[in-house]
């Protein structure tokens, strides 16, 4: 496990979910690009996971 590694992931997943939600507040009518923005953050997250659990991401 690299622990800089899995904080740079959860840091950029947290960025993703940030947007997603500013987009949510500022333009309700945004569904796709807040999904989006929620996907990269899930995707990003469990990159995370995988560094911390000693595999490799895709």
């Amino acid at each position: 496990m690299k622990p800089v590694e899995v904080k740079e992931w959860i840091s950029i997943s947290e960025d993703h979910l940030d947007t997603a939600n500013e987009l949510l507040l500022l333009e309700k009518e945004k569904y796709r690009e807040i999904s989006f923005q929620c996907q990269q953050s899930c995707e990003k997250f469990l990159k995370g996971f995988l560094v911390y659990s000693n595999q490799i991401p895709p």
